[in-house]
């Protein structure tokens, strides 16, 4: 491909870019939104001794905005934790 065909589609890509703008700048600066959280948890004991045992789990899920758009909605959410018992 000749170099000036190259050029002119960086251009071109650019220039749709410049128009378009970036998703940042739908994001509102400042205000509240409702979401829900649709999770599944699946601990995994670890005894240790007679009477203890140390759970570790991950809670998976999506974040849905009650709005079905904008901001978070459809978001991954993994979350780590533990407990003793």
């Amino acid at each position: 491909m000749p170099i000036k065909a190259v050029i002119a589609i960086i251009g071109a890509l650019m220039a749709v870019l410049a128009v378009t703008g970036s998703a940042d700048a739908q994001l509102a600066k400042h205000g509240t939104y409702t979401s829900q959280f649709s999770w599944h948890q699946m601990p995994k004991p670890l005894p240790l001794e007679k009477d203890h045992t140390f759970f570790i789990y991950e809670t998976v899920g999506t974040n849905l905005n009650d709005a079905h758009q904008g901001f978070l909605h459809e978001a991954a959410v993994v979350c780590h934790g533990w407990r003793l018992a």
